[in-house]
């Protein structure tokens, strides 16, 4: 078998006639029986449902999510703890108790306390070596139906895993600072969770929770030729590769790590030259890969980058609707298409800047959202020349406005003593499986330090040659931004 791509995935959905899909009350929460619910899965799930079929006859899940923190506590019931917060997490966050199938998501009640031991026998899964959740992650079981906590008690981490129909990276992000917080609560404090009633913490799906607008006919024909360009420049830039005749491996993960002083260095030069950490990063990234067709004379090469541009939601659903964070773990995330012009380090830039500011303006890939759920997946499924190797980026933003490093409960008498209940969170990472010879690079900022995460597939790339683009990532923002930079 050669190597996978989207056109064995079971089934694309058809194109609709038109791309102003627009939810009604019937794609809304219903219960069907006493311990129930059910609702039509929105378009981004629909889509990561579709994404997620490729690779299940070979146990893989394309672009499964994994994301893990490791924390410091001196807590001597770690393990017992985390298993009594995760059935409270059902019960606040229940998405990550749903299963997806035939185009529906399915709540079901626990019906006793037999049937949440089971779910929690399945989805708590302690692992008592000395491995690290990045070792650990690429070699667990697939396909994901629901989302699974890996507890790694010796090394204190903790790995949650999922479908990307269950959980963004910001998704993993909020359920991991809602774990903290209750792990930092004493057991006599914690409100226990009265399992029964938890439907009403279902929320609706993404396009009601965004108030998404309807296009307007000048957006439909913006689409129309932002999917023409689009389309008109793949195969696009790319990295190197090996096997591209195999099937796919397991899925590994590679980073680049700046530190605190290199990273407020990066913010302050990028903010000089009006851009943020990802336009920069983006630049970088698009310099540090090389034309498909870079055999060819330069003038010959294809000058451009095409991929997406992926935006967060969650503000859009805070804004008008009565919705805590905490409650925003799912996927609130949409993408615009884009085609970077890849030239001087500066122009790459503006090129990434505008581009996203474009996406934005009066909420246009919000509004076009159902049109790329519909229209991109049978693109993805047509093969190419060359086999794809481009590198998605999907930036975080700055995580220390959202995940502490330290929570810390004051409790006399609790084991810490007269400092209370503490738990540090220090490192936090997340990344998807990749069952083609595209990589998937995650950015954020953490603990004051800007971390590139690339997660890629062990068949396609080793991981000397994601630390030669990774490396190239690092050269291109130094020679862009004029200074050197320090790695951890």
């Amino acid at each position: 078998m050669g190597a996978i791509s989207l056109e064995e995935v079971t089934k694309a959905p058809e194109t609709p006639q038109s791309p102003t899909l627009k939810l009604s009350a019937s794609n809304q929460w219903r219960q069907t029986s006493p311990t129930t619910y059910t609702r039509p899965l929105d378009p981004i799930e629909s889509f990561f449902n579709i994404i997620h079929t490729a690779g299940a006859e070979l146990g893989l899940q394309h672009w499964a999510l994994s994301a893990g923190i490791k924390v410091r506590t001196a807590s001597p019931t770690f393990i017992s703890d985390l298993r009594d917060i995760w059935a409270t997490l059902r019960y606040n966050n229940p998405i990550i108790a749903c299963e997806m199938q035939d185009g529906q998501m399915t709540y079901r009640v626990p019906g006793s306390a037999s049937e949440l031991s089971q779910w929690l026998e399945a989805t708590f899964i302690v692992h008592p070596t000395a491995t690290s959740a990045r070792e650990l992650y690429g070699e667990t079981a697939r396909p994901f139906t629901r989302v699974v906590c890996h507890v790694l008690p010796l090394t204190q981490e903790i790995l949650l895993q999922g479908t990307h129909a269950h959980l963004d990276g910001l998704g993993t992000v909020t359920l991991f600072d809602n774990l903290l917080r209750l792990l930092a609560t004493p057991s006599s404090q914690r409100q226990k969770p009265n399992f029964g009633d938890e439907a009403k913490n279902l929320l609706p799906p993404l396009s009601t929770i965004t108030n998404a607008p309807l296009p307007t006919s000048n957006q439909i024909e913006r689409w129309k030729q932002d999917l023409n360009a689009w389309v008109g420049a793949m195969p696009t830039r790319r990295l190197d590769t090996f096997n591209t005749d195999r099937a796919p491996g397991r899925s590994r993960v590679t980073s680049l790590a700046f530190t605190p002083a290199s990273t407020s260095a990066i913010i302050a030069a990028s903010r000089k030259k009006n851009l943020t950490v990802t336009h920069t990063l983006q630049a970088a990234i698009a310099l540090a890969t090389r034309s498909y067709d870079a055999a060819q004379p330069p003038s010959s090469q294809n000058p451009t980058l095409s991929t997406f541009a992926i935006y967060n939601t969650r503000s859009a659903a805070l804004a008008s609707n009565p919705y805590k964070p905490s409650e925003l773990v799912g996927p609130h995330l949409t993408a615009g298409l884009a085609v970077y012009n890849v030239g001087s380090f500066l122009d790459t830039a503006a090129s990434v800047r505008d581009t996203f500011n474009s996406h934005r303006e009066q909420n246009y890939a919000l509004a076009m959202l159902p049109a790329l759920c519909a229209e991109i997946p049978p693109i993805l499924a047509t093969p190419t020349p060359v086999p794809s190797a481009a590198p998605i980026l999907s930036s975080f933003g700055d995580l220390d406005v959202r995940l502490q490093r330290r929570y810390c409960s004051e409790v006399e008498g609790a084991y810490g003593g007269d400092r209370g209940i503490e738990v540090q969170c220090l490192d936090y990472w997340c990344t998807l499986d990749q069952l083609l010879s595209d990589v998937y690079v995650g950015m954020w900022t953490f603990r004051g330090g800007l971390r590139v995460e690339v997660g890629y597939n062990e068949v396609y790339h080793t991981k000397a040659s994601i630390q030669r683009f990774l490396g190239g990532v690092k050269d291109q923002v130094e020679k862009g931004l004029g200074f050197c930079l320090e790695a951890e």
